[in-house]
């Protein structure tokens, strides 16, 4: 917003409020979609529809899931410095399996968490998998 309307006091306190709510709708859309796992987490391999995803943030690779993908997308870009970009998303009938073999696959490319080193390649095959 600053950018549009100057590098004010006004414009960065208004850049500030919009980027903290929607780090908040993120962190709520997160929550509940942890709380929807604990529910169907334990049933014998429920099928729930959702989005499979890999998103690009600097030099490291996201693998995730979302039953939102656009909200989630929203949240890389407000939470990470770098640009984000989306290297594959894809609808699938069930988003916690598909992310469940993406990451089996890659764990040897992991560096912390969901966050992997990956090549274009390894993008293509992930593809491909899904």
């Amino acid at each position: 917003l600053y950018y549009l309307f100057g590098n004010t006091k006004e414009s960065k306190q208004a850049y500030q409020a919009l980027a903290d709510a929607e780090r908040k709708k993120c962190e709520t859309q997160c929550l509940i979609e942890r709380e929807q796992q604990k529910v169907f987490g334990n049933e014998k391999q429920k099928s729930i529809p959702g989005f499979i995803y890999i998103v690009k943030v600097g030099k490291y690779f996201k693998i995730g899931r979302a039953k939102n993908f656009v909200e989630r997308f929203k949240c890389y870009i407000t939470e990470n410095p770098e640009k984000a970009e989306i290297m594959f998303c894809k609808k699938v009938d069930n988003y916690i399996e598909a992310e469940k073999i993406l990451l089996k696959e890659f764990s040897s490319k992991r560096f912390r968490g969901e966050w992997f080193r990956l090549s274009r390649a390894d993008v293509e095959r992930a593809k491909k998998i899904i």
